[in-house]
């Protein structure tokens, strides 16, 4: 044998080695969620565990929910919030959510990102969907931390018909 056909077995074998061990990880329950690389980006695919009747609740509410960085960027939008700014998931997970705002309100959203880290808190906020109309909203904002890290979890409420 070559010394490339041994590097390539080398190779691998290392390869085999963390495929196994991250299959491991998931028979054990270590692991809660799956990162894929998709076309349009990474793609989160979330293992059935104890925590799937919440997350069955938050897609099925009447709200738009979110998972947001520190920073504003969407981690996670159930499908109401697709609905309700009348675009696809996957055009909304990995954007800010100054995006799906219109300008004037980047005060509020300033705002939201920088208290909301801190405590609970409301404000009107609308979004503004595909076609360009805006839909007026109540954002509820409040921390989530994650292990390490810190993140913002925002419910957005269709006020519409209260406006009207």
């Amino acid at each position: 044998m070559s010394s490339n056909e041994n590097a390539d077995i080398r190779e691998l074998r290392g390869r085999l080695d963390e495929a196994k061990e991250a299959l491991e990880a998931i028979y054990h329950g270590a692991v809660d969620a799956v990162v894929v690389m998709g076309l349009n980006g990474p793609q989160i695919f979330t293992l059935k565990n104890a925590d799937e009747p919440y997350r069955i609740l938050v897609e099925r509410m009447n709200e738009g929910a979110l998972t947001l960085s520190p920073e504003g960027i969407i981690l996670y939008g159930n499908a109401h919030f697709s609905k309700l700014i009348g675009r696809p998931l996957e055009h909304i997970v990995g954007k800010p959510l100054a995006a799906f705002l219109p300008e004037e309100n980047s005060e509020i959203v300033e705002a939201l990102l920088k208290e909301g880290i801190k405590g609970v808190l409301q404000r009107e906020l609308s979004v503004v969907r595909k076609d360009g109309s805006e839909v007026p909203t109540v954002a509820s904002v409040g921390p989530l931390r994650l292990d390490e890290s810190s993140a913002l979890v925002v419910t957005l409420t269709d006020i519409s018909e209260r406006k009207r």
